[in-house]
């Protein structure tokens, strides 16, 4: 006879009823510390889901190295129809893992598994042990739709992780082109929305391998010059607040471009 687990991750139903009817706990770890909900989850078998669930699995049961749920799981592998229908069954969008204080939203690949999650009250906001939201860790790891949706989705660009870098800090550190114009345009544009004005500050730094240079060590910052010759408008939220780009910023060897905003109140 197959085990659970085995059924479960194979989509195999028939098989996954009958070693339950046969009496063994839908809840049972596998020597991994894995339960069958864990790998049905991971590996897309919604059919699988619905048996366990039907048959008393813990939809919040945590496997014993990460502390994962079926929604990390879900998340992480990228199974939206999985990851839906346990949400629509009340699985909490939330839960924070072992493996550094990560939530699903940490760990989406893909644009839909965050809409997905969000929908369902995921916090776009919420940290790791590092003070990195999703929106760092998507910005890292270069998921350009994931960051997008994040700030369709109401996420905060301007918080900092531990080393006090932004979304856009780590997204100009790993020259990720899309994300730094995603962030730039928000930046840009949100403002104006709100009806405030953006201060906005460039900074040149060596490109340096993956461009990581210490940017918090840098000391060239461009500040807002007190002759506004020396800038151009580039925006403006209201007719009194305008948005500042210095003229000359342009692209040298060797140099690249770090984009910084703010609200101005």
């Amino acid at each position: 006879m197959q085990t659970i687990w085995g059924a479960a991750m194979a989509g195999d139903t028939v098989a996954l009823q009958a070693v339950i009817d046969a009496g063994t706990d839908p809840n049972a770890r596998r020597s991994d510390g894995y339960v069958a909900i864990h790998l049905a989850a991971k590996h897309g078998q919604l059919a699988s889901v619905k048996v366990l669930l039907v048959n008393g699995a813990r939809i919040e049961e945590r496997d014993r190295k990460h502390a994962h749920t079926a929604v990390h799981k879900a998340a992480w592998a990228s199974r939206p129809e999985v990851l839906a229908f346990l949400l629509a069954a009340g699985a909490d969008p939330n839960p924070r893992d072992t493996d550094g204080d990560m939530v699903p939203l940490h760990w989406a690949t893909e644009s839909r598994i965050a809409k997905l999650l969000l929908a369902a009250g995921a916090d776009p906001d919420v940290a790791d042990i590092y003070g990195e939201t999703p929106l760092h860790t998507a910005a890292s790891r270069k998921h350009a739709g994931v960051a997008a949706a994040l700030l369709a989705g109401g996420a905060d660009p301007n918080l900092k992780n531990d080393d006090g870098q932004t979304p856009l800090h780590i997204a100009a550190a790993w020259s990720d082109e899309a994300i730094v114009s995603q962030l730039r345009d928000y930046l840009f544009l949100q403002p104006a929305a709100l009806g405030q004005a953006a201060e906005i500050s460039i900074r040149c730094v060596p490109a340096g391998k993956h461009g990581r240079a210490t940017l918090a060590k840098r000391k060239n910052e461009l500040q807002r010059s007190a002759n506004l010759a020396d800038w151009e408008t580039i925006a403006s939220a209201d007719n009194s607040q305008p948005v500042w780009v210095v003229k000359d910023a342009v692209p040298k060897p060797g140099l690249r471009f770090f984009y910084r905003a703010r609200f101005v109140p």
